[in-house]
């Protein structure tokens, strides 16, 4: 019995023949643990029983055994458990870690108390980008050739993109003041002030009105009389705007996503992206993601549970667009899209070191990013039209670019005078803003359809409605147009 057992025990991997032998049969070489005194093949790197490295280690002939004894037996049995302990608890921390990663029902955020959402109908402009996706897409059918009803003279330049109500268009103006003018008239309905100044646009949904603030406030106002409904601190820095989705108002700090209630301001749940700079423009909200961006990174939480689940290598963004199961991002460089339910891949957390060993050339090129497309633009680029078969690209030059939202491919594309503001979807068309017109093309060719000349005016902003149309000037006035 214990010559059966110690034959079982015996190393296996030295009956073959290894590299180190003599050819005519010369005795085998293997090296000796130093910490245990098995014996390994000549080749090893470390020893199979204890894990102790055998690197420095010289190899000598082979000593075969004497008849082993039950003494000798026991010893191995006593180290083959202490290897196999290391071996589970190595197999137990992989499992653990798939497990947690892949299985592990992720934390869910505290539900909201309401169902209020960010306001889309085509008397209104709600958000800087039309609706929760920051699409610029509208119902809307603005009186593109009314008549000049009334003119603002604004006494401060304007930081932010026009929202506007039924009743009223908000205003942000660099003197550190959040500002309602009348839709009827013009005239100032309230004043509220801001620390520093509103970097982005507030947010209307329903009866309130939602604004981040530069020292880390997010504050609910009543949109008729500017009184204060709340105020909570997310305790890091903001320069993006909020957005207000199925009674939750989503904003981004530095690298962080907060969700708070919009009735009462209670903070529901918060996620870090990893990335510790400033989120910058307009969070966009599509089915299953919220996405803000970053100057580097677009970053992708889910709706559900508000946990941080992916980012895109996003450098110089400008603009972040999201809906029909796609997110569009804009930057310096041009158009970057990706599936909403995009997943991190493995890889993504050895990109540093598979790198260098590319540059080694110990691995080939390191994987792109999982994006559906990429778009180079090379301008300075406005905000997209996104829309379910096509999303539209323009630059301050003047160019614009319909492309597929399939695969990305040019569908059409126009040169024209340089454009003062981003472009926008209506009822009767693409409407491009240039220095001193209003014009419309048709979206599936890009030809003009319509043009409003507006002489002696130099535009810079442009908001649409079925109410009215209010636009800015270089001069700094404020005109309603119906």
């Amino acid at each position: 019995m214990i010559e059966s057992m110690t034959s079982r025990w015996s190393a296996p991997e030295i009956e073959e023949p290894v590299p180190g032998l003599e050819p005519e049969g010369g005795p085998r070489l293997v090296k000796r643990c130093p910490r245990c005194g098995e014996q390994m093949p000549a080749e090893s790197r470390i020893c199979h029983y204890c894990l102790t490295s055998l690197a420095d280690v010289a190899p000598e002939p082979i000593e075969l055994p004497p008849d082993a004894g039950p003494v000798n037996v026991w010893q191995r049995l006593r180290r083959v458990p202490a290897r196999r302990w290391l071996q589970l608890i190595a197999v137990a921390a992989l499992a653990g870690f798939i497990y947690t990663q892949c299985f592990w029902p992720a934390p869910s955020r505290d539900e909201a108390s309401g169902s209020r959402s960010l306001s889309v109908a085509p008397q209104v402009w709600a958000g800087p980008g039309a609706d929760p996706g920051s699409t610029r897409v509208t119902a809307a059918s603005p009186p593109l050739h009314g008549e000049t009803v009334w003119i603002r003279t604004l006494d401060s330049e304007i930081t932010a993109p026009l929202v506007a109500d039924e009743t009223a268009i908000y205003v942000a103006h660099r003197d550190a003041r959040l500002v309602a003018y009348a839709t009827a008239d013009g005239g100032e309905l309230w004043t509220l002030p801001v620390p520093g100044q509103l970097d982005n646009s507030p947010v209307v949904a329903g009866d309130t009105l939602y604004a981040a603030l530069r020292s880390g406030g997010l504050v609910a106002i009543e949109a008729r009389s500017g009184r204060e409904r709340w105020r909570s601190d997310t305790g890091q820095d903001i320069l993006s705007g909020p957005m207000v989705v199925d009674g939750v108002v989503w904003v981004a700090g530095r690298g962080s996503m907060f969700a708070y209630d919009a009735e009462n301001g209670e903070l529901l749940g918060s996620a870090e992206s990893g990335d510790t700079v400033l989120a910058l423009g307009e969070i966009a909200v599509g089915a299953e993601r919220v996405v803000f961006h970053s100057w580097r990174r677009l970053h992708f939480f889910s709706i559900e549970s508000g946990q941080h689940e992916f980012f895109g290598r996003f450098s110089l963004g400008r603009h972040v667009a999201a809906g029909h199961g796609l997110v569009v991002g804009v930057s310096d460089f041009g158009m970057l899209a990706f599936e909403e339910d995009v997943d991190q891949p493995w890889w993504e957390g050895l990109r540093r070191a598979w790198f260098w060993a590319y540059l080694w050339g110990l691995a080939p090129p390191t994987p792109s990013q999982p994006y559906r497309w990429v778009k180079p633009l090379g301008c300075e680029p406005l905000a997209p039209v996104l829309q379910p078969e096509q999303v539209v690209a323009a630059c301050a030059n003047g160019r614009v670019l319909a492309l597929a939202t399939d695969d990305g491919r040019t569908l059409w594309e126009l040169s024209g005078p340089r454009l003062v503001d981003d472009p926008t979807l209506i009822a009767q068309g693409l409407l491009l803003v240039e220095k001193s017109a209003l014009v419309v093309v048709d979206p599936r060719t890009g030809d003009e359809r319509d043009r409003r000349a507006l002489e002696g005016v130099t535009l810079s902003q442009v908001l649409v409605t079925s109410g009215g149309v209010y636009i800015t000037t270089v001069g700094g006035e404020l005109r309603a147009l119906r």
